[in-house]
């Protein structure tokens, strides 16, 4: 066996020595068991970190969640500046990123990566997203060429979608006329991402009616396998993660303001129905039936269940601080300026799951 050159110990050593030096304000450490097996338990090979808010960094947690890889999660906070200044700061990560730059990454932002097995520290969302599709095999069929584009153009078709809801939430005055306008520009995503499903999914509803037994029933995390429940049917792939976050975050918009979003009357106008527990609701009557599956089908996967019940999806904000629209993790709220941020400077918190 050929032994390790000089050159790439020192690279190891190197890599090694980043999460001695990473001082996020909240860190989670979080693995997934070995059948009982702690001698065989692997050191996490992963790190992503963003800021304490779900935003950029919840669909790339939610994939290592996905894979159930051993990993650290680090969140850095935004906090109100000292008194008789109306800023922010960010010192936790003002610091970690000045060494980060000048050692391991010229492009150094948040979102970025920590990959220790391939010597990397990697920023900027979407090549975070391409890297670890790659490593996870998240990104389709290899031998598809078709399939691999398709893929990196979906990532980038969310990413249009979602800078349109940033937009709003950063630099609006937070108004339902404002809501609106957003909503209006975005709709032209969501019709893409509908007409990919359908053609993804041939006959879907007519399938789905001809199986329904007589009577409502909960759609189980087996039945949600059999749904809608990717966009590239039967396999995990990168732009699921993010297309499911942006339909999380856009109907939760929706509601906020009154803005019919998966129905143009009635009570569910913007709440996402399953279609197999209501046969009183036709698919044909509502405005995007096959992401409305989607919806309800892919955070029901026996390998996000962990993921949809964490602190990470349910007790942080959408948002940051400064934001006009659910920078505060309760009903989409706007936050306050010296309100209680339970979110923030959790430390050091060790997760262990069991395997699916």
């Amino acid at each position: 066996m050929a032994e390790s050159s000089p050159t790439s110990e020192a690279k190891k050593l190197k890599m090694a020595s980043i999460r001695d030096r990473l001082k996020p304000d909240t860190l989670l450490k979080i693995s997934f068991d070995n059948d009982g097996d702690d001698k065989n338990e692997q050191a996490p090979r992963f790190l992503v970190a963003y800021w304490s808010i779900r935003g950029l960094g919840a669909p790339l947690r939610a994939m290592l969640h996905a894979a159930q890889v051993n990993h650290e999660v680090a969140l850095y906070d935004l906090t109100e500046a000292p008194d008789g200044d109306s800023g922010f700061e960010m010192k936790s990560y003002a610091a970690d990123k000045k060494w980060l730059r000048e050692e391991y990454n010229g492009f150094m932002n948040l979102p970025f990566l920590v990959d220790s097995s391939s010597n990397l520290v990697i920023a900027q969302t979407n090549a975070i997203f391409n890297h670890l599709g790659r490593e996870l095999n998240m990104m389709g069929n290899k031998e598809d060429v078709a399939e691999q584009a398709k893929i990196d153009e979906m990532l980038c078709e969310v990413m249009d979608l979602r800078n349109k809801l940033i937009q709003f939430s950063y630099h609006s005055d937070g108004s339902k006329g404002e809501a609106l306008e957003l909503w209006n520009r975005a709709k032209a995503h969501f019709h893409k991402f509908e007409a990919h499903l359908a053609k993804q999914y041939p006959d879907y509803f007519q399938k789905m009616q001809s199986k329904e037994e007589n009577g409502p029933k909960k759609k189980t995390s087996e039945q949600a396998k059999e749904g809608i429940a990717h966009l590239i049917p039967g396999s995990f792939t990168a732009p699921d993660f993010h297309l499911w976050e942006m339909l999380d975050q856009y109907e939760g918009l929706c509601r906020t303001f009154g803005i019919p979003l998966w129905a143009k009357e009635g009570k569910e106008q913007t709440t996402a129905v399953n279609f197999q527990s209501r046969p009183d609701v036709k698919p044909e009557d509502r405005i995007f039936p096959y992401l409305e599956e989607f919806r309800n089908s892919f955070m029901m996967l026996p390998e996000l269940a962990n993921y949809a019940d964490s602190y990470l999806h349910k007790e942080i904000p959408l948002n940051n601080c400064m934001a006009k629209f659910a920078s505060c993790y309760q009903d989409f709220r706007q936050y306050q300026r010296g309100q209680e941020a339970p979110w923030r400077a959790k430390g050091v918190v060790e997760i262990r799951y069991k395997k699916v």
